[in-house]
């Protein structure tokens, strides 16, 4: 990607990022959700993002432990029923392995 292209990405993140936490206008938060609200000012690539802010609660991460019923939330658990694949696997992408975990599940 031409140095151009990045540097125009970075402006658009950082200085939404800035808007946001620094002036508190929360009109620039729907752009880390999905990167399509701020497409006209962004390079034509693809983009992945994460976003979550301070209100956000896991139920579960799947990166804790190797119990798949053990939840985040204290005293919680989870059961299935029926299910012929339910296992905890890194998450792989076209570019190697990420240092995430997912819940991968199957049914008959």
């Amino acid at each position: 990607m031409p140095a151009q292209e990045q540097e125009q990405i970075a402006r658009v993140y950082i200085s939404a990022f800035l808007e946001a936490t620094l002036r508190e206008k929360r009109g620039y938060i729907p752009l880390f959700r999905d990167y399509r609200v701020g497409s006209h000012w962004l390079a034509d690539t693809i983009y992945l993002t994460q976003f979550e802010d301070s209100n956000y609660d896991f139920f579960c991460t799947f990166e804790d432990d190797i119990n798949l019923q053990t939840t985040e939330l204290p005293g919680g658990q989870i059961s299935t029923a029926s299910l012929t694949v339910w296992k905890e696997k890194k998450v792989n992408i076209k570019w190697g392995s990420r240092e995430s975990s997912a819940v991968y599940l199957g049914c008959p």
